[in-house]
């Protein structure tokens, strides 16, 4: 029986002395229900025998175990590796197959959170079949102080949660054992308790449980078993000891004054720190953050009085879990006689803090402070800490980017990122567009620990400053940063011919009866409709594109209406592009002119309207006419389609009816009137203009007795008889069911009918009627807008409210014409298309349509002239009681439906915003945004494109006149080449660009860099021109002729007046590239002949021939002091020239494939060649060693290539690949790939301050690109 006691540590599962508790079977029965189990109780309790016991009991009844013992995983650990050796000890205690710690570290792309979890599942779960498997996680207080202890905890409470999506957790449970409470687990407040577990209570021995010890004990066992709990309570493990000590006495000498002796001697005149048990509660108790609270409350149980029991109260919780109380019948009493006398009130004393100490404490604290505060907050407050004050520059090609803040080490408290340049105000007088990226609330700072970066998105394109606003200190001392962003998209500045043309293409140009497809980049026909497909028996007089751009409705003067398919082929080379028209449909059933076109929001049917006042439906697969609508009063001049059922239509009798497309029926109706505010004012003579006060504006259809019906195909409807005029209906792509727009000519005649004025004695004639020249409707589609003679109106067709007018004044300049009886030219049918070309090189062409997803404008645009003449041939410019009318001949919503842009009759265009109530207010005017200049003559027509950024107008001069919608700057149209571009050059002072084209387009062109505008054009015989160079002083351009005439000429150009001031024949064969020396004295020339010529600028003189390559000279380029000359040739060789004698120097490199360009570095002491092997070569001038090779283009070279940066650390190549490449001349490194052509890249050329590249391609395009780096 010498075992049969055990006074430390676990008791084993077959240990004699082991007595049972219910905490015993309070264990069993909640894991037979799977339930999480929390055994939290002090130390010495019995926790972990109570353990052993529980596996013993599982085990028998096939229950997978295992024990994890936390307290040995050691303490300084990171989450991963330590949850790694909980893995493994699971793997060991339960055998797996698996090699854990081998799976642990080849999951490590996952996080340890749900690695722990897809192991549990995965491995342990699966290898333990269908058995339910127990883990329990000993000692968890160990766990408590590491840093991810709320990150284990956590887990746990997510497997547990996980139980209700996977069934196969339910199988998995856990034990937690050790000295802690559940508010210990998840410290975070931000993070849900552990609020789960079954607690199972581990109650004290008792006297009836102890059977085992009065067998050993012997024959006073009774009485000796009442003095151990007199003494105990009931604590396990002074249990245990007392009764162990008794049993080793004799038998004779064991009774009650024995076990008296073995306390005494043992514990109480021991001292605490001898004692690891006791120590521990030492340690527990005084390591509490609130100790003279805890111990306050410890005090009161001492003394007896009453204290209710609180599992809430973390003081209590404290006191139990160091073992120092109990609760019996709902109080607190001290745990035992032991403890009592050991921790009573002499040591509460003893350790309570008193009132000396905490002054003493707080005087040290005082003292503390005041040297922190002097060291850390005085002297950062009037001398704060500052980053450097250095500039920041950012270059991006996206449109956000993140700007650093250096913060660490300063004092910052403060900083906003401000729009403009350094000298902006206050922080606190921010603007709304102020950013703030740092704001500490509270005190200022003290000591910034960290930088930070700032994301600044939704960059507009180009450059723009802001500045870091940095403040510290107080009272408060501020420091600006500049902060410099360049943002272009893909890194392209621009294009020449501006990009956003291309969605205007094809242009159309009526010409009596044919249209042409016109190009408005550069002017080139694209394709046509003559006369013989069209089949028209007059000329044409409107047109209108499909929202998807692929059918074109066209209606002739003599009723004939087609439906054509238009394909327009946009290749990678510019003389290729074509557009090409085949003929779908032909609509019959007018005998006057047609003068509005429509197509139904589905594209199925279409709608026709014109003199005879009757718009028709027509079936486009049969060509068949579905329904008439009768009701109008006259021409109908605009339609427009808001949805799949209905349309709109307007009359010269200034009447808007909507109609329904499946009945016929109208289905509302608006007249509109004269808008006084839109004519200048008259003098006091003569009376205003006003509208008909009977009529009315609105009226509800099923109520009107005004005649209205649809006729069958087989009626002839009768047509008012009118003079004939030409229109055109044009709409904007893309529709949407809520948007669509129409216009038409201004004003339509009243021949044949002769309005009486109702009163016979007034002699005054009435108002002429407010012919309606547009409709648009409004983005949101509930707004309907009306231009024409009676000015502009708005109607809130929803509401079924009256028209109303938006006022709006005409320019000055248009008034004075107005009243001097001046009036735009009318051309007449001829005069509009006579010669193919005016001032300013622009073509009369049709505007484009449909090129945007949401349409600001289309419909019945006069194809030729803006005015439809009177049967006496003239033009009605004045209202009807003499006073000069402005009409606004064509408005249009914008895009965002918030403004309203307007041209009236004297060529002004303007911009008006809309009330925010939609409503003018009665005599007011609308405020004028801004005006878009150009034209001199009334409007034909109006339109936006390329999604809105552009706007489009055409006057009856046949200009066409393209803006930039949001600047108003002017977009030049029909201005670039019409053929492949094949070199380029900066003027010395990067004010101009020279583009040289070829075959088709054999010209020099000079263009402003800035606004891509050309400024002159200088033409040469068809064939190429190559290797435009400016003089010094930038009057003229240099260039080479290949034409394959017998002389080839160098010729200079004008770049004020595009004239040819000097030229001489230079070579008989094709010129390939020039050079011009550094100052312009000196010219080289290579050419097809195999040889290079020098010659002297002034005089054109040949000054030297230089002989030795053996095939086409491709490229030459003088050295920066013009004492070398380098040239590259088809015969593989780069050969150095002395200058000005002409002397072979050497070869500085031979290779197989021909070397097409060449270009010397500004310091002359490297070179770059280009060669036809998809490479680029750097050599070394002196030595001709090859210092790099730069690989990454995948086609051939030409001249003009290859060039460097001004300051030498860029190199810029144009390949037949397409691309435009970037490289850092010191490493080779490829710093950008521009790929903004869509055909091969001929040449590059930098900017005189290395920003700015540009180079020329097939494609037809000049193309700069933003070539800085940070």
């Amino acid at each position: 029986m010498s075992n049969f006691f055990q006074t430390g540590g676990t008791l084993g599962e077959d240990a004699a002395s082991y007595i049972e508790r219910p905490a015993d079977k309070d264990l069993a029965s909640a894991l037979a229900r799977n339930q999480i189990c929390l055994v939290l109780a002090p130390r010495q309790t019995g926790k972990s025998s109570l353990m052993v016991h529980a596996l013993a009991g599982l085990r028998g009844k096939g229950v997978r175990s295992a024990v994890v013992d936390l307290q040995s995983l050691g303490q300084h650990r990171e989450f991963a590796p330590w949850l790694g050796d909980v893995v493994y000890q699971i793997e060991d205690a339960l055998g797996l197959d698996t090699d854990a710690s081998a799976w642990w570290q080849a999951q490590g792309g996952i996080g340890p959170a749900q690695r722990f979890m897809k192991f549990l599942e995965e491995i342990v779960l699966m290898e333990a079949g269908a058995a339910p498997v127990v883990l329990f996680f000993d000692e968890i207080d160990s766990v408590l102080g590491l840093p991810f202890a709320d990150d284990f905890f956590t887990t746990l409470r997510a497997l547990y949660n996980a139980r209700a999506v996977k069934t196969t957790l339910k199988r998995l449970t856990f034990v937690l054992l050790g000295v802690a409470g559940t508010a210990d687990f998840v410290r975070d407040s931000r993070r849900t308790p552990f609020n789960i577990g079954t607690t199972i209570p581990l109650q004290d021995f008792h006297p009836a449980a102890t059977d085992p010890f009065r067998d050993i004990l012997g024959e006073n066992s009774e009485a000796l078993i009442r003095r151990i709990f007199h003494w105990s309570a009931g604590q396990p493990f002074m249990v245990q000891s007392l009764a162990a000590a008794v049993w080793e006495l004799p038998p004779a000498a064991r009774d009650t004054d024995a076990v008296d002796a073995i306390v005494t001697r043992t514990w109480l005149e021991g001292q605490i720190e001898q004692n690891t048990h006791f120590r521990f509660i030492q340690n527990y108790l005084l390591q509490y953050p609130n100790l003279r609270k805890l111990l306050s409350l410890y005090r009161q149980v001492l003394q007896g009085k009453s204290i209710a029991a609180d599992e809430q109260d973390p003081l209590q919780g404290r006191l139990q879990l160091a073992g120092v109380v109990r609760v019996e019948n709902g109080r607190l009493l001290p745990r035992n006689r032991i403890y009592r006398h050991l921790f009573g009130p002499d040591w509460v004393n003893r350790h309570y803090p008193s009132d000396r100490q905490r002054l003493a404490l707080t005087g040290m604290a005082a003292l503390a402070l005041l040297g922190i505060g002097w060291q850390f907050l005085a002297q950062p407050l009037l001398f704060p800490r500052f980053p450097p004050l250095t500039p920041v520059v950012r270059y991006t090609a996206e449109p956000a980017l993140e700007i650093p803040v250096t913060l660490e080490g300063t004092n910052v408290s403060t900083v906003h990122l401000v729009q403009g340049s350094p000298g902006n105000e206050d922080p606190k007088t921010q603007t709304p567009g102020d950013e703030p990226i740092f704001e500490a609330g509270g005190l200022p700072v003290l000591f910034q620990r960290e930088n930070r970066r700032h994301q600044l998105a939704g960059l507009a394109v180009g450059k723009q400053n802001y500045t870091l606003q940095l403040t510290a200190g107080w009272p408060r001392k501020i420091r600006e940063i500049p902060v410099s962003v360049v943002h272009y998209p893909g890194w392209e500045i621009k294009q020449i011919p501006d990009r956003r043309l291309a969605a205007l293409n094809p242009i159309l140009e009526i010409k009596e009866r044919r249209i042409v497809f016109r190009d408005v980049m550069n002017g080139q026909v694209l394709g046509e409709l003559d006369a013989d497909k069209l089949e028209f028996q007059q000329s044409i007089s409107a047109v209108r594109f499909s929202t998807d751009r692929r059918r074109l409705l066209v209606g002739a003067e003599s009723g004939e209406v087609s439906l054509w398919e238009i394909t327009l082929v946009d290749t990678s080379r510019v003389w290729r592009r074509k557009a090409k028209a085949e003929l779908l449909q032909r609509f019959g059933g007018y005998s006057q002119a047609v003068l509005a076109l429509a197509f139904s929001r589905d594209g199925k049917t279409v709608l026709s309207a014109g003199r005879d006042g009757i718009p028709r439906l027509w079936d486009v697969e049969s060509g068949q006419g579905l329904r008439d609508f009768r009701g109008h009063n006259g021409a109908v001049t605009a339609l427009v389609v808001p949805d799949e059922r209905s349309f709109f239509s307007a009359a010269e009798d200034g009447r808007v009816r909507r109609w329904d497309m499946l009945t016929g029926k109208e289905t509302a109706s608006a007249r509109f009137h004269s808008n006084p505010m839109q004519t200048p004012l008259p003098d006091s003579t003569t009376p205003s203009t006003i509208s008909d006060p009977g009529d009315t504006p609105i009226r509800d259809v099923a109520s009107s007795t005004t005649p209205s019906s649809t006729s069958d195909r087989g009626d002839t409807p009768t047509r008012s008889v009118a003079s004939s005029t030409t229109s055109s209906n044009i709409s904007d792509p893309g529709g949407t069911p809520t948007q669509d727009v129409a216009s038409t000519t201004s004003p339509i005649s009243t021949a044949g009918r002769d309005p009486q004025p109702e009163n016979p004695q007034d002699t005054n004639p009435p108002p002429p009627a407010p012919m309606i020249t547009t409709l648009a409707l409004s983005p949101n589609g509930k707004t309907l807008l009306a231009a024409g003679a009676h000015g502009v109106s708005l109607w809130d067709f929803t509401t079924h409210t009256p028209p109303h007018p938006f006022p709006c004044r005409m320019g000055k300049g248009a008034q004075r014409r107005a009243h001097h009886g001046q009036r735009p030219a009318y051309h007449g049918q001829e005069d509009a298309h006579h010669g193919q070309e005016h001032a300013h090189g622009q073509e009369h062409a049709h505007l484009p349509t449909n090129d945007r997803p949401v349409p600001a404008h289309g419909g019945n645009i006069p194809a030729h002239d803006g005015h439809v003449p009177t049967t006496d041939g003239h033009i009605p410019t004045h209202d009807g009681h003499g006073a000069a009318r402005l009409c606004p001949s064509y408005a249009a919503f914008t895009p965002d439906g918030r403004g309203i842009v307007v041209g009236d009759s004297a060529g002004v265009v303007t911009l008006y915003a809309r009330p925010s109530q939609g409503i003018s207010e009665p005599g007011t005017e609308n405020t004028p945004v801004r005006s878009y200049a150009g034209l001199d003559t009334p409007l034909r027509n109006l339109a936006f494109g390329a999604q809105g950024q552009l706007l489009v107008a055409r006057g009856q001069d046949n200009y066409l006149k393209v803006w930039e919608f949001a600047s108003s700057a002017e977009i030049p149209v029909y201005e670039g080449h019409r053929h492949t571009i094949l070199g380029v050059a900066f003027s010395l002072d990067g004010r101009l660009i020279a583009t040289s084209g070829r075959l088709g387009d054999s010209s020099l062109r000079i263009w402003e860099a800035g606004t891509g505008r050309l400024q002159a054009v200088c033409q040469y015989p068809e064939g190429a021109v190559w290797a435009p160079q400016f003089t010094p002083d930038g009057r003229q351009v240099i260039t080479s002729e290949a034409n394959g005439r017998k002389k080839q000429d160098i010729r200079f150009c004008n770049v004020a007046t595009g004239e040819t001031v000097r030229r001489w024949p230079a070579h008989d064969k094709n010129i390939l590239d020039l050079s011009l020396s550094p100052d312009g004295k000196l010219l080289a020339s290579a050419s097809d002949d195999n040889t290079i010529k020098v010659w002297d600028v002034a005089s054109g003189e040949e000054l030297v021939k230089l002989e030795g390559h053996t095939h086409a000279v491709y490229g030459v380029d003088f050295s920066p002091d013009g004492n070398l000359l380098a040239s590259a040739s088809a015969d593989g060789s780069l050969k150095l020239w002395e200058m000005p004698g002409g002397w072979e120097l050497r070869t500085l490199l031979r290779v197989e494939n021909p070397i097409a360009a060449v270009a010397f570095s500004p310091d002359g002491k490297t070179i770059i060649a280009a060669v036809d092997d998809e490479t680029l070569k750097l050599l070394d001038v002196a030595t001709g060693r090859l210092l790099h090779t730069f690989e990454g283009h995948k086609g051939e070279f030409w001249s003009g290539s290859v060039a460097f940066s001004p300051d030498g650390t860029r190199i810029a190549s144009a390949n037949q690949d397409g691309t435009v490449k970037l490289w850092d001349a010191a490493s080779g490194k490829l710093l950008r790939d521009y790929t903004g052509h869509k055909a091969n890249a001929n040449a590059v050329a930098f900017s005189p301050n290395g920003k700015t590249l540009a180079s020329v391609s097939w494609d037809g395009t000049l193309k700069l690109w933003w070539a800085a780096v940070e």
